[in-house]
């Protein structure tokens, strides 16, 4: 287990957990002063296969991953809420699987002996554990399927890819696209107006940020250039990261702030924008920055107009018309749905495309 665990002291938060939601507030207060806080950065272990299965935990917020050793596909992810190491915990056996926070990630822990303690002064907190352990065998199939892609992206860090500054036009017109949806913007600025003075790690930063996720479809967090604490934190906070791309593909090598995105998100984490000042029927120079950051999917911006933008907001939101990923793709090309819809490649090889509105 990772050390710096801390007292947990969250009042009455919990009640948001369905895990929770049945026990008195005397119970839960029980259970409060049984668990300690354990705070874990994006790519940290809580726990390793093979580990004696001494005490369980609940994701207060974050992400973790479960995956056996030798194996490059995740078993499943959990979420804020969702009981970690259970069946281990009461059936006393070793650790099944690799526990590994791919967010920065906060986790409740209850050792044996705190949940001896609980089960003799408050039986039901026993019956609602058990009760989670229940719909987790429930759940067992499906979780022990491997992940192939990746769920939709609840929050994404927007950054600046190659050695151009993106321009301020797309800075402003994709704030006022996103602020035309349920979206959340967070960016220095806001958190500094919220959280003077606090460092970006502290417990109430990433309470907030957790509370930002439950209520949002999506988080966009505006990175920027530079490798700075924040832009690090974006990077380790997000689901996904958008390179925002202007001209042509440097044939410099990677900036600090592309090298450290590249080893937090696979290619299948990535996303590419090419932004322009004009819309042009031919576009050169695609394939340089893909071979520079290659990515799952890219887009084409265009400046003069909000059209563009809100294609892209819309496919970050999971609300574009449709997508598909086939070898035949490009027959979909000359069928459009309906009219007044086009279709978007979203890779060199003209496999993958989705449709979206024209502009």
């Amino acid at each position: 287990m990772s050390q710096g665990s801390t007292p947990f002291a969250w009042g009455n938060a919990l009640e948001e957990f369905a895990l929770f939601r049945t026990l008195s507030s005397e119970q839960r207060l029980k259970a409060f002063r049984a668990m300690v806080r354990q705070d874990l950065m994006r790519g940290q272990m809580l726990v390793a296969q093979g580990d004696p299965s001494d005490a369980l935990f609940m994701v207060l917020h974050g992400a973790l991953s479960i995956r056996r050793a030798g194996e490059l596909e995740p078993l499943a992810e959990l979420r804020a809420g969702e009981l970690v190491g259970e069946i281990g915990f009461f059936g006393n056996i070793p650790r099944t699987a690799d526990v590994i926070a791919i967010r920065d990630t906060s986790v409740l822990v209850l050792t044996r002996a705190a949940y001896q303690d609980l089960a003799r002064d408050a039986p039901a907190i026993v019956e609602a554990l058990l009760a989670a352990l229940a719909r987790r065998f429930a759940k067992e199939t499906a979780r022990l399927t491997p992940l192939h892609a990746s769920p939709k992206a609840r929050t994404v860090a927007l950054i600046d890819g190659g050695c151009e500054p993106s321009p301020v036009a797309f800075d402003r017109r994709i704030r006022d696209g996103l602020a035309a949806t349920d979206a959340e913007i967070v960016d220095p600025a806001r958190l500094n107006a919220m959280f003077p003075g606090r460092a970006l790690d502290a417990p109430d930063v990433a309470d907030w940020l957790n509370r930002l996720e439950h209520a949002a479809p999506l988080v966009v967090y505006f990175g920027g250039r530079e490798a700075s604490a924040w832009t690090r934190k974006a990077i380790r906070q997000a689901d996904m990261v958008v390179f925002a791309c202007r001209g042509d593909a440097p044939e410099a090598p990677l900036s600090e702030v592309e090298t450290f995105a590249c080893s937090v998100h696979p290619a299948s984490a990535r996303r590419l924008v090419r932004i322009h000042d004009r819309r042009s029927g031919q576009v050169s120079g695609t394939a340089a920055w893909l071979k520079r950051l290659p990515s799952f999917m890219h887009h084409h911006v265009a400046l003069e107009d909000q059209v563009d933008i809100d294609s892209l907001i819309r496919f970050l939101c999971g609300r574009a018309i449709g997508f598909v990923a086939a070898a035949t793709a490009a027959a979909y090309a000359g069928s459009p749905p309906a009219p007044g819809y086009c279709w978007y490649y979203t890779d060199p090889s003209k496999t993958q495309g989705f449709w979206d509105v024209c502009p």
